[in-house]
C-alpha cells in the first residue's frame, strides 16, 4: 500500500508472476516439432508469437513473446521501416490467426531498442536482434504466453525450432492476413 500524506486514499497493486513455456503441446504440435508432415488446425497455436506491424507501411516483423511487455525481433526486420515507435503495433492472440476477434490483443509500442553492433557485413546481418518495449502489458491466456530464452548455446543434435508469419496476401484493399508457420531444424555440426 502506498499512502500519499497530502491524501487520504490508499493505493493497492499486486505484482503477477509468469511462467514461460507453460502450454501443453497436442500431439500434432508434437509431431510437427518432431519433423512430421502434419497439418496444424488453427487451434495449435504457437502461443509466444506475436507480430509487429508497421501502421503506415503495413511491414511485419514476427516477435517472439519474452515478458508481459517485451518482445524480440530481428533489428532488420524493423530496418526496413522506421525506428519510430508511434508507427508500429504489436498483434497477439486470436486473430493473428485469423480467429476471434474478441480475443485479439492490440498493443502500441512504447520504444524499440536494438542491438549497439547491429550491422550487415557482405550481405549477412550481424548483432541482428531488438527488443520491443509495449506501452502496456499484454495479458497472458491460452493464446499469449511468453517463450523460454535459452541459457546455453545449442549443441549439435539439439532440436531448434523456427517459427514465425507468413503474409498470405489479403486481396481486400490493405488488409493484413498471416499464416504462422513452425519448422525444425537440425543444429549444423561445426
Amino acid at each position: 500500500n502506498l499512502l500519499d500524506e497530502n491524501c487520504e486514499e490508499a493505493i493497492n497493486f499486486e505484482c503477477k508472476d509468469f511462467a514461460c513455456g507453460t502450454w501443453p503441446l497436442s500431439n500434432n504440435l508434437t509431431a510437427k516439432l518432431a519433423g512430421e508432415d502434419v497439418t496444424l488446425s488453427a487451434e495449435e497455436r504457437w502461443q509466444s508469437l506475436a507480430y509487429l506491424i508497421h501502421v503506415k507501411d503495413k511491414t511485419t516483423c514476427t516477435v517472439s513473446i519474452i515478458g508481459p511487455r517485451w518482445l524480440l525481433t530481428s533489428h532488420s526486420c524493423v530496418a526496413q521501416s522506421d525506428f519510430d515507435p508511434l508507427n508500429w503495433a504489436a498483434v497477439a492472440g486470436s486473430s493473428a490467426l485469423n480467429g476471434d476477434p474478441d480475443r485479439t490483443q492490440i498493443k502500441a509500442v512504447n520504444r524499440i531498442v536494438s542491438h549497439p553492433l547491429a550491422t550487415k557485413v557482405r550481405g549477412f546481418h550481424q548483432n541482428d536482434i531488438a527488443l520491443i518495449e509495449l506501452t502496456h502489458n499484454l495479458d497472458f491466456d491460452e493464446l499469449v504466453q511468453p517463450i523460454c530464452l535459452g541459457d546455453k548455446v545449442p549443441q549439435p543434435g539439439d532440436l531448434c525450432i523456427i517459427a514465425g508469419w507468413i503474409d498470405k496476401g489479403a486481396s481486400n484493399q490493405g488488409a493484413v492476413s498471416f499464416h504462422q508457420y513452425l519448422e525444425h531444424i537440425p543444429v549444423p555440426t561445426v
